[in-house]
């Protein structure tokens, strides 16, 4: 214990010595100098890391709230059966970004055995086919590959298939219609559409989620 001391006592006797000889020097080309402008670059450089730690990290939370704040407005709209438009847009602040209005298509699956709704957006086309890489994948043996596309122009909501053998039916209120392959047909709200034994209920809605997400 009292050779530790003793050692760490002359390890310090020699560091002081050594400031101080360079101390005794011109002040700019001291040791002393160098040793304390190292010291203050490494306290600034832990600084900027604490602060851009910091920084980043309040960012994710905002993020995380401005997407909890969209998710709650989407949620909330579709279990009011879409054609609700939130009416807080107060409540985005938060994002630093104005609320936008964004229009939803929801899309209400019956078929044989399953049951199922799903979301997009209009603003990108609706793949509905039996490959697993179409949004909507079914698995109705009376469907093909890629069976039919929802696709928006402006603003106005269509489906087409480009399938020949295997029909599309559309009903619009009353009328139903068998759809002639590679022509648009309109989609509005309330409209549904048989591939196979799966039938499609379509709902259009907006909300108003922060600017910039969609």
């Amino acid at each position: 214990m009292s050779d530790s001391r003793h050692c760490i006592t002359g390890l310090w006797q020699t560091v002081t010595d050594w400031l101080l000889e360079g101390a005794d020097r011109n002040f700019w080309g001291s040791r002393l100098f160098w040793v304390c402008g190292i010291a203050l670059a490494l306290l600034a450089l832990i600084t900027f890391i604490i602060c851009k730690r910091a920084s980043a990290r309040r960012e994710r939370l905002r993020t995380a709230a401005v997407d909890r704040l969209r998710d709650d407005a989407l949620t909330r709209a579709i279990v009011n059966g879409g054609g609700a438009e939130e009416k807080d847009p107060g409540a985005f602040l938060l994002s630093g970004r104005k609320s936008v209005r964004r229009r939803f298509l929801r899309l209400i699956e019956q078929a044989e055995l399953s049951h199922r709704e799903l979301v997009f957006s209009t603003e990108k086309e609706i793949t509905i086919g039996r490959i697993d890489s179409c949004d909507v994948p079914m698995r109705d043996r009376h469907a093909a590959n890629l069976h039919a596309v929802i696709l928006c122009r402006d603003g106005i909501m269509y489906i087409r298939t480009d399938q020949a053998e295997l029909p599309l039916y559309l009903r619009h209120g009353r009328n139903v219609m068998r759809m002639q392959p590679y022509n648009p047909y309109r989609l509005r709200n309330k409209d549904t559409f048989q591939i196979g034994n799966s039938q499609f209920e379509v709902r259009l809605f907006s909300c108003r989620i922060p600017g910039g997400y969609l």
